[in-house]
């Protein structure tokens, strides 16, 4: 009843037929003809058909560190013509006048901040250092919260202390052999 040594031995006793099946589950499909797989296998095959029947898969670049820093560079211009519109529009000048001296701004700006590009890195690095600043953790917090907690019952009740941990052992002795 087996099968190169697959299956039963007898069928006896086993409340079966004996019968052996195949495995048909195990079976793998072709890659090509799976679809439903998930969305990376899907985006793969797909990238895959593209490059078969030539066309080319787009290729996404990052944002480099130059486009980074002139994005940043045009920001700021923006913000200080920005600042100038709203001065002169709270002390009443003509539109026409409001633009001019802000497209003059932008101008000297634009032109002023090209030959100054290391000054606005090294601005750039100052506030990254600056958002980087340490803050305490939540031990430290309540290690400084007990010490001000024990120093104000100290003077609430006036305790005075027998033995303070924080003094040396030297001064301690000190003080008890001048007591005697």
């Amino acid at each position: 009843m087996s099968y190169n040594g697959i299956g039963l031995q007898s069928a006896r006793g086993s409340g079966t037929s004996g019968y052996i099946q195949s495995n048909l589950s195990a079976n793998k499909k072709n890659a090509s003809e799976d679809l439903t797989s998930g969305h990376y296998k899907k985006r793969k095959l797909e990238q895959k058909l593209r490059v078969r029947h030539g066309q080319v898969a787009k290729v996404v670049k990052p944002i480099s560190q130059a486009v980074d820093k002139e994005r940043e560079l045009s920001r700021r211009v923006e913000i200080q013509c920005m600042e100038l519109r709203d001065e002169l529009e709270e002390k009443g000048v003509s539109e026409e006048q409001i633009k001019q001296k802000v497209n003059n701004l932008r101008s000297k700006l634009k032109e002023s901040k090209k030959g100054s590009e290391s000054e606005l890195e090294l601005e750039l690095e100052l506030n990254q250092n600056k958002e980087q600043i340490r803050l305490p953790n939540k031990s430290e917090l309540t290690v400084s919260l007990v010490d001000s907690l024990s120093t104000e019952t100290r003077t609430t009740y006036q305790y005075q202390p027998r033995f303070n941990s924080r003094t040396n052992s030297k001064e301690i002795r000190v003080t008890h052999k001048s007591d005697e």
